[in-house]
């Protein structure tokens, strides 16, 4: 075992995850789920050797996960069986948790299992799957057999327990093939409720696979709400996606989970020649939250964006690791991560741009921007470069202060109240990050979220 791994196994817990593993072998092998039992059983044995990491971890140190590993997180089960009152919350609720009457593709998971009644999927264009794992047919469970685990590879990721956890655990996910040359013209929705009123502490595992043949074009959004404030719950979300030659894929994520939950999410691309991908994160909710994203830009004049803003407040927590793999020349990536951070909260960065010695022509350009406002608010950001090309352009930044005063005083003269402007410079601040969200429905929801946050801080 490396040192570096060595290292992550200094907090106790994790036991009951273990034995849910165990139990669950049966049932996974009488369902038809027995083709992923070399993954799975790869996957624990791995969580079993590294465990959750502790503070004394560098890339943990802003995220302590010890009153997380004492707490008894029991993985959900019983796929597809929602209850009467969880059914009534939903349809009740649909309309926020959706874009009204845009037209999409949605697939609804509620506690980490496919709710195929609140869900939108059959009639889909010629050239495009979407399913969910446990419904997939034998032509989507060859590509899920063949692709599953191949980018979010743990042998490659042996430091990272919750990717080992979410491989070992889950039991259903997102599976989205879009053919080549086929460009959806609309957006597929990617809808995680979670339930966990009159529960105990409940875990659950989402899972994505994304395939984007050559040439292809589509549009993903995702979102994690809770159906109630709810006790404390534990969401794991791991998505792949692979984007072929010439094609575009453009994400959007929504966090806005329990005030009392731990979202920990992982998102790995491998990117062709000319591909483009982007991704716009806005995290609002959650006690605690890591987001870590890798892309690999794998051919010549791929292009990566990764743009995210984060609104915490009280005692929130919201840790953003990247890793920008540049291995082709010619390639572009672009990140923007910007926190907002009020009460306590605080809210970290940690960038690395990697260049490959034959990636020349890279240019990648890396910012992270935090306001506070308040004295107690604290922002992190970690920028780290890793260049063996000679001929490129690799840029960093990094800045944190509060509302410009004099812009304030400037709108108060011209008769807006201190509060309204004070929101007003907040809003364009986190607008450079929603305003890159093409879809006007889901860019106006993201944008009608931050002002109502904002009118509840302070």
């Amino acid at each position: 075992m490396s040192q570096a791994v060595a290292e992550t196994k200094a907090t106790e817990g994790g036991e009951h995850y273990v034995s849910a593993f165990e139990a669950s072998q049966e049932r996974w092998s009488s369902n038809g789920k027995s083709w992923l039992s070399p993954l799975r059983s790869a996957a624990i044995e791995q969580f079993r050797a590294i465990g959750f990491p502790s503070s004394r971890h560098e890339d943990w140190r802003h995220t302590n996960l010890k009153a997380f590993a004492k707490t008894p997180f029991a993985p959900a089960s019983d796929r597809g069986r929602i209850s009467e009152a969880s059914a009534a919350k939903i349809s009740e609720r649909m309309v926020e948790f959706t874009f009204g009457d845009m037209p999409c593709i949605r697939l609804t998971f509620v506690n980490g299992r496919l709710a195929p009644d609140f869900s939108s999927y059959r009639a889909l264009p010629e050239g495009v799957n979407v399913c969910g794992f446990a419904e997939a047919g034998e032509d989507q469970l060859d590509r899920l057999a063949a692709n599953l685990g191949r980018v979010a590879d743990i042998t490659k990721r042996p430091d990272r327990p919750f990717l080992a956890l979410n491989t070992a655990l889950h039991e259903d996910g997102a599976f989205i093939h879009v053919a080549a040359g086929v460009r959806l013209d609309v957006p597929i929705h990617l809808l995680y409720l979670t339930d966990s009123e009159g529960a105990a502490p409940l875990a659950t595992f989402s899972r994505n696979l994304i395939l984007v043949d050559d040439g292809a074009s589509v549009s993903i959004v995702e979102s994690h709400r809770a159906l109630g404030a709810g006790s404390a719950y534990f969401t794991s979300s791991v998505t792949e996606v692979v984007v072929g030659e010439g094609a575009e894929v453009e994400t959007c994520k929504m966090q806005r989970e329990s005030r009392a939950a731990w979202h920990m999410a992982s998102l790995f691309v491998r990117q062709g020649a000319g591909s483009r991908f982007s991704q716009q994160l806005i995290t609002l909710g959650a006690a605690r939250s890591r987001n870590e994203a890798t892309a690999t830009l794998n051919g010549s004049g791929a292009h990566c964006a990764m743009n995210s803003v984060y609104l915490l407040d009280g005692d929130q927590v919201c840790d953003n690791r990247t890793r920008m793999e540049h291995m082709a020349p010619d390639c572009t990536s672009h990140q923007l991560y910007k926190a907002i951070l009020d009460g306590n909260s605080t809210g970290v960065f940690n960038g690395r741009i990697f260049v490959d010695r034959i990636a020349q022509l890279t240019d990648a350009v890396q910012s992270s921007r935090g306001l506070l406002l308040s004295e107690g608010a604290r922002n992190v950001s970690e920028p780290q470069l890793e260049i063996y090309a000679d001929d490129v352009k690799c840029t960093h930044g990094a800045t944190v202060g509060r509302l410009d005063e004099d812009a304030i005083f400037y709108m108060q003269s011209r008769g807006i109240s201190a509060a309204d402007a004070q929101r007003l410079l907040t809003v364009a601040f986190a607008n450079e990050v929603t305003d890159e969200i093409r879809i006007d429905p889901i860019r106006e929801r993201f944008a009608n979220l931050f002002i109502e946050r904002l009118s509840r801080l302070g």
